[in-house]
């Protein structure tokens, strides 16, 4: 087993770039510009590139070309895990690599083409905004299944953004799909702006409207579907499994005669924010980092212009540093934990904001409430991964999202794969490596 990683982990092949291309101000709708794009080995893509992202997972020091993700603030929690897990977690990486490489030389993946693109989106004004993400497409020979709008899990750094970092979900392309990935608002081309977190319906838009462009890109250059409807899976880990369920929401009620779900694979999402927010509040149920908290009400703030006074929700260093930790997009998560010099949660909100009762978060529940996901009924067939020991997002989330869809009669065909998956990490790391066998 070791000798097969070090094969792969010494196997890098130099991407070849083309002309960035200047900047446009204009993008005609549903089309994408194109920036730049890179063709890559399949080989690099699947294993290089995958191993190296782990090895950097498992210690301090981050790379340059791939900073850490997943998210970078968990790291320590990774470093941390008992050597029987990490041993348990690299296996599943290897397999589901092998699986994927075998794939993709059955489809004939031998090479990916990335393109750095930027798109038309509505933002939180309603007006049309400027936002950016990645296309990442298997060669023209490959008749695409569809494509996977990719959610892309919690960031706070601007170099973490799927059209400047690395992504797990790129395995996913060796099994024959285009895969569409959107900074969301507040990175990449808008990252000037502040980050919309977990205001879903607003973050979900971003990714219908990089879908569509992405289709119609594809078919203007060529590519060739294997059904003329435009199908699609929807996918996303953590804040993306949120993510993943709100743009299946979104479709379903405004574009259905755009898009063909033909599965939403969503794990470990905060779809509860109400409940969730109590949890990281009580630290009964949820030892989400201090470092992630504040973006609740960052997000909600900003996603639906609320004009909040902060000083009545923060204390402390977050107070006095949250400008500068997160408006900038210059710190990961793990930077703004240690900017906190190990702050626990009543350290950076105020009473108030802890009292889910209190005056001033009765005028923000009602946000929380209508960007959970818990009160609609689910058309498409949805496979839904929690850990029932998420130290994170607690496992109620699902079960208050199942119970919601049953209560709204929904008919979609709702799998679950609940069980003991570890932290949020491993299961985060298991969530992926399942959708491998789940879309190949």
């Amino acid at each position: 087993m070791l000798g097969i990683t070090l094969f792969f982990a010494a196997f890098v092949v130099a991407c070849s770039d083309k002309d960035n291309l200047s900047p446009q101000l204009y993008v005609p709708e549903n089309s994408l510009k194109v920036d730049s794009s890179k063709v890559e080995e399949a080989y690099d893509v699947i294993a290089t590139q995958t191993i190296r992202y782990f090895l950097d997972q498992a210690k301090t020091s981050v790379s340059a070309e791939y900073p850490t993700r997943m998210s970078d603030a968990l790291s320590p929690q990774f470093i941390t895990m008992s050597d029987t897990t990490k041993n348990n977690l690299f296996r599943l990486i290897l397999k589901a690599m092998e699986t994927a490489l075998s794939t993709s030389l059955k489809n004939g993946c031998r090479t990916f083409s990335s393109y750095f693109v930027k798109f038309n989106s509505i933002g939180v004004d309603g007006k049309k905004i400027v936002l950016s993400g990645k296309l990442m497409v298997p060669p023209k020979n490959v008749t695409l299944k569809g494509i996977i709008l990719v959610s892309h899990y919690t960031i706070t750094d601007d170099a973490e953004c799927p059209s400047k970092g690395y992504q797990l979900e790129n395995l996913l392309a060796s099994l024959g799909y285009a895969l569409s990935f959107s900074d969301y608002i507040g990175f990449g081309y808008s990252r000037l702006l502040p980050q919309t977190f977990l205001a879903e319906s607003i973050t979900a838009q971003s990714n219908v409207d990089m879908g569509l462009a992405s289709y119609n890109f594809l078919k203007e250059q060529g590519y060739t579907f294997q059904n003329s409807t435009n199908d699609v899976w929807l996918t996303g880990y953590s804040q993306g499994g949120a993510i993943a369920l709100a743009t299946q929401k979104l479709i379903e009620e405004k574009y259905a005669d755009k898009f063909n779900i033909k599965r939403t694979l969503c794990g470990g999402g905060p779809y509860d924010l109400e409940e969730t927010y109590k949890a990281v509040c009580s630290g009964e149920a949820s030892s989400l980092p201090p470092s992630l908290a504040p973006l609740v009400l960052l997000g909600m703030d900003y996603g639906y212009s609320l004009h909040l006074d902060f000083s009545k929700f923060f204390k402390g260093d977050m107070l006095k540093k949250y400008k500068e930790l997160y408006f900038s997009k210059l710190y990961t998560t793990t930077d703004i934990s240690a900017a906190l010099k190990g702050a626990k949660i009543t350290d950076v909100f105020s009473e108030d904001a802890q009292n889910y009762d209190s005056k001033i978060m009765k005028g923000l529940s009602k946000y929380l409430k209508m960007s959970s996901l818990c009160d609609w009924s689910p058309k498409a067939p949805i496979w839904m991964y929690h850990s029932t020991k998420d130290d994170y997002i607690p496992f109620t989330n699902a079960e208050n999202a199942i119970a919601g869809f049953k209560r709204n009669n929904s008919t979609a065909t709702i799998e679950t794969d609940f069980g003991d998956h570890g932290s949020h990490v491993a299961g985060g790391v298991r969530y992926y490596m399942k959708l491998i066998d789940l879309l190949k």
